[in-house]
């Protein structure tokens, strides 16, 4: 029985004599594959300095692009998807530095990590 119109049965459950309901209501669930697109990721040369995305870096740099699949049988648009990539976890000092492309290099924060908020839109092609 789906008792808010969401298009997810409901349960009831209750007790013969007890005067008492409990409603659980389902809700929609959605599932978040993710892979990395690595094929920049083969050849890095940690004595050149700069790449592709940032050639006048006095750093060696890469790039990555870390991928999100959402299925789900109904994804909203206007959905948040936050998430973390953290370079190096395993180790106490990290030797690389990330940020995100769309950030510029010149407010680089020297982090071994990324946190970030996606808003998801309509499919990108």
């Amino acid at each position: 029985m789906d008792l808010d119109d969401n298009d997810y049965p409901d349960l009831l459950i209750g007790a013969y004599n007890a005067n008492t309901v409990l409603l659980l209501r389902s809700r929609p669930i959605i599932s978040v594959t993710t892979h990395l697109e690595d094929s920049m990721l083969q050849s890095i040369d940690p004595g050149q300095a700069g790449c592709e995305l940032d050639p006048e870096s006095s750093h060696a740099c890469f790039h990555f692009k870390a991928c999100f699949r959402i299925e789900s049988e109904e994804t909203k648009l206007g959905m948040k998807i936050k998430f973390r990539i953290v370079a190096e976890p395993k180790k106490a000092v990290s030797r690389v530095w990330l940020r995100l492309a769309d950030i510029p290099a010149d407010q680089e924060t020297r982090s071994s990590k990324v946190d970030h908020m996606l808003l998801i839109q309509a499919k990108f092609q």
